[in-house]
């Protein structure tokens, strides 16, 4: 009778250490993420800020150049500038995008690691052409990766990799 209590009290021991354990890394992953959230909601508001300064010394940039500068040479090096300008605040705002991606998928990780018991089944080869097929036809009809991307509920890097393998397979 004695031996059954002290098995009984070693497992319930080793059900309790497993128990606290187990809570111990699931508040490890929820901080974290609420760590990189913070980080992530840093940068977003450091690249508007910046965004805001650009568009601002741009209008300047713009005043003061167009006043003194009057040759073609000047103005054309003017236009090259506010192209160079125009693709850097584009590529802000695409951070800025990706940026919020990210933000989601982390809120979205914890309730994503609760399914841990249902199987993904593998796509066949003709789910993979029919999502090549798509991708291949949104940018054709001249939307970007990350346009598409988001059209598609999948991530850029994917669609990326999807659209330049399978180009590369047709040539």
């Amino acid at each position: 009778m004695e031996y059954i209590l002290f098995v009984a009290g070693i497992v319930i021991i080793f059900i309790s250490l497993f128990l606290t354990h187990r809570a111990q890394s699931d508040n490890d992953q929820y901080f974290l993420e609420n760590e990189m959230i913070s980080k992530v909601r840093i940068l977003k508001k450091d690249l508007e800020s910046k965004l805001e300064n650009i568009s601002k010394n741009k209008n300047d940039f713009n005043h003061i150049l167009n006043n003194e500068l009057n040759n073609n040479v000047q103005k054309k090096e003017l236009a090259i500038l506010n192209e160079k300008l125009e693709e850097l605040i584009f590529k802000v705002e695409e951070f800025e995008f990706k940026l919020e991606g990210i933000s989601e998928r982390l809120n979205h990780s914890n309730n994503l690691s609760k399914l841990d018991n249902i199987e993904k089944t593998p796509l066949n080869n003709a789910d993979k052409n029919n999502e090549y097929q798509e991708i291949k036809k949104l940018i054709d009809q001249g939307l970007s990766i990350v346009e598409v991307a988001q059209k598609l509920d999948m991530g850029s890097r994917e669609v990326e990799l999807i659209y330049k393998f399978n180009s590369r397979r047709e040539i």
